[in-house]
């Protein structure tokens, strides 16, 4: 979110969300537009709670988050939450007045502490063809920690995208993420590979 603000120049505001005086959550808004006195807001992969609450817990938020950002407030507001896309939390989002106005999106696991064996067994043919291949070339694979090679890497990342014709974060997006998880810490650093 730091990133996406920085890289958009448009205002956001970053909330801790507390019950019972403990912080359960957080959640980002983002000023998409401002039409005089009316504002456009947006929510992206949030809000995220604490693994342990119960489901009636976004329940009750989506009921307080309904009533922060009612239409007549002169503020229209969007997100795509980042909770599980189930009959029940249709359910719970329709009856606090939200509607589902897209798919949205997907996200994908890759379990990494699995062995070698099963990590190849899981991958599709294809790409286990194309991992034998490479592995039978000289690749030198490097780690790299500290954003020496992201210029580079940015570079043949954007000719990728023409030639395969994929939509991927804009390399400004992913150089911006860099210079926000820097501040932020060791645990957010990014590592290239």
């Amino acid at each position: 979110a730091m990133a996406l603000a920085k890289t958009k120049g448009k205002k956001t505001r970053f909330g801790v969300i507390h019950f019972d005086g403990n912080p359960v959550g957080a959640i980002t808004e983002e000023q998409a537009a401002k039409f005089g006195p009316v504002k456009v807001l947006t929510c992206n992969r949030g809000p995220v709670f604490k693994d342990d609450l119960p489901d009636s817990m976004a329940s009750l938020f989506l009921h307080f988050m309904r009533r922060e950002y009612m239409a007549w407030k002169g503020r229209f507001f969007s997100f795509l939450p980042e909770f599980p896309d189930s009959e029940a939390m249709r359910a719970q989002m329709k009856s606090n007045g939200w509607y589902r106005k897209g798919e949205g999106y997907r996200t994908a696991w890759l379990h990494l502490t699995l062995d070698e064996e099963t990590l190849r067994g899981n991958l599709r043919p294809n790409w286990r063809g194309a991992l034998q291949k490479a592995e039978k070339t000289d690749l030198i694979v490097q780690h790299d920690s500290t954003g020496r090679y992201l210029d580079w890497l940015l570079s043949v990342y954007e000719d990728d995208k023409i030639e395969r014709g994929f939509i991927g974060p804009a390399p400004a997006l992913i150089r911006a993420y860099d210079e926000v998880s820097k501040s932020v810490g060791r645990l957010h650093q990014v590592h290239l590979w």
